[in-house]
């Protein structure tokens, strides 16, 4: 044992390279003479050096044919990885979340665990870990993506931060989700380019997705024309343009007031400012957005048998709605209706499953009743009357009639009459 031969002294191991051997006759008093239990490890990420006998910070010190660690942990099945950072009890952190690894790194700095959004980094020199720093506000999280740390507007949604989701929008330009009104963003083929910034004293206006003055940019940024409350019921809808934190007030089909969230944003569904906002729809959460790749407009909520419908504007939702009881919402009439007045899936009209386009009977409600197919979908139920041209629908010609050109059942005209 090198110890026999030098006594007194810290030896170099002879096979790895940040172990030593401790011959100090304190140490041989306190182990009671068991050289094999000498064997001393230095600080991650120390080496022993065999000239100053010391331990040392790895730069400056050569290890020969001795095996040179790099990570602060020890891996499963290898031998010769730090030892002191490896759990001794069953409460320990393990040490793989304690330390993030630089192996096989180049030299930088890195997310403290592998592709995570993290307040943590990483400072990685000869694939060891030399530092590990917290990033701090304005820019509290670390991208593994630009490998900096970056602003809550830069981080992905889906990681927790507020940067827009670009993977259901056109190519085009939008206005700020975080209702910074002179800042917008824009998405080409799906993904997220950038921030950009009006110039002073113009906001971005998100009719003529320009920077425009204030009084030619829509409100609340602006001082343009209040969104119409003449269709929509009383109560709170969110910002048609998919500004989060904003929202309007419409009572009696009168506007009332622009409203903004101290915190959060304004969730359509609830008619309330939410916080976290994950659970609300896109674009302002991460649940799937009803209204994506719609036109403006009111549509029914199958998933509740249409007893529900929401108001879409440019692919947004602005608020949902309940239809009083015993009716469905119409797809047709855009207004909650009888179910026989309403399409499939929810309401009972006909089926214009292939059908050509034009005009049927609808025996069913009486003579007088038909309805009408365009592009293989029920497009209402309509009734006969004497400036049409007739009471009854005459079937054969499609066209409203009296019962004296109609065959039985609805008139009493005769084959060869």
């Amino acid at each position: 044992h090198p110890c026999r031969t030098r006594p007194g002294q810290l030896v170099a191991h002879t096979s790895r390279c940040h172990w030593y051997f401790n011959c100090t006759v304190a140490a041989l008093e306190n182990l009671g003479g068991h050289l094999s239990a000498l064997e001393e490890e230095c600080r991650y990420p120390q080496l022993f050096d065999t000239v100053t006998r010391r331990c040392r910070e790895f730069i400056n010190v050569r290890c020969g044919d001795r095996f040179e660690p790099v990570d602060p942990c020890k891996l499963s099945g290898e031998i010769g990885e730090y030892d002191a950072n490896q759990c001794r009890g069953a409460n320990c952190v393990p040490c793989k979340h304690r330390y993030g690894s630089c192996r096989g790194r180049q030299n930088g700095i890195y997310p403290f665990h592998t592709e995570r959004w993290t307040p943590t980094f990483i400072t990685c020199y000869q694939q060891r870990n030399i530092a590990q720093d917290d990033c701090q506000p304005p820019t509290p999280i670390f991208s593994p993506v630009n490998r900096d740390c970056v602003a809550l507007s830069d981080v992905p949604k889906t990681k927790g931060g507020l940067r827009p989701d670009c993977s259901f929008r056109e190519d085009g330009f939008y206005p700020d989700e975080q209702g910074r009104c002179g800042i917008f963003f824009e998405c080409q083929d799906g993904q997220f380019t950038g921030y950009d910034e009006c110039p002073s004293g113009t906001v971005f206006d998100p009719l003529t997705l320009r920077c425009q003055q204030l009084d030619r940019s829509s409100p609340p940024c602006g001082e343009g024309q209040n969104p119409s409350c003449s269709d929509r019921h009383d109560g709170f809808h969110a910002d048609p343009f998919g500004r989060c934190p904003y929202y309007f007030e419409c009572r009696k089909n009168q506007f009332v007031r622009h409203l903004t969230c101290d915190f959060g944003a304004f969730d359509p569904v609830t008619e309330e400012c939410v916080i976290p906002t994950e659970l609300m729809p896109r674009p302002c959460g991460l649940l799937p957005n009803p209204c994506e790749g719609k036109p403006s407009g009111f549509y029914p909520d199958e998933g509740s048998n249409c007893a529900h419908y929401v108001e879409c504007s440019r692919g947004v939702m602005i608020s949902n709605g309940t239809c009083p009881q015993g009716t469905v919402f119409s797809s047709i009439s855009g207004r909650c209706d009888r179910p026989e007045n309403a399409p499939p899936p929810c309401g009972l009209a006909p089926s214009c499953e292939d059908r050509q386009d034009g005009r049927y009977a609808a025996l069913t409600r009486g003579c007088s009743f038909y309805f009408e197919c365009k592009r293989g979908r029920f497009a209402g139920l309509k009734q006969c009357e004497f400036q049409d041209g007739g009471f009854f629908f005459n079937e054969k010609t499609g066209k409203c009639d009296f019962p004296q050109n109609i065959c039985p059942p609805c008139g009493y005209r005769w084959w060869g009459w």
